[in-house]
């Protein structure tokens, strides 16, 4: 299963479109701009805060998943909130799955990311892809 969330200004959604397994995106009820610059305004500070966010879609049941891609942006130097909300909500159902590989996608350097993402889980594989201009 790959489990993600893209913005309208974001590479996340061509990154999952070549993937191949069951895809599940990650649907907020606060609003998110088209425009890069207002994102990277609003939601680069939500992100250091570790804002929390609301999911509209269903409850994504992650009981007796062997594997599991998370995929989205990073935003300020940290997962977007979406993935953040995700990781601390399903933590100890996360922490079960045997190959669970987190995958962020940025414009530069992920920053603080692994450091969010390893208070939260334990076994899991990261990996970054970087835009290239």
């Amino acid at each position: 299963m790959i489990i993600y969330y893209s913005s309208p200004s974001n590479h996340v959604r061509n990154i999952v479109k070549d993937m191949d397994g069951e895809k599940r995106e990650l649907l907020i009820k606060e609003k998110v701009s088209k425009y890069f610059f207002i994102n990277a305004l609003k939601w680069g500070k939500a992100s250091k805060q570790e804002k929390e966010v609301t999911f509209i879609n269903d409850e994504i049941d992650l009981k007796n998943l062997k594997e599991l891609t998370i995929i989205g942006p990073v935003w300020a130097g940290k997962p977007c909130n979406p993935i953040q909300t995700f990781i601390k909500q399903n933590k100890d159902e996360l922490n079960k799955i045997k190959d669970l590989k987190i995958i962020l996608n940025c414009e530069g350097a992920d920053g603080k990311s692994n450091d969010f993402i390893s208070q939260y889980l334990v076994n899991y594989k990261y990996s970054v892809i970087t835009n290239k201009k």
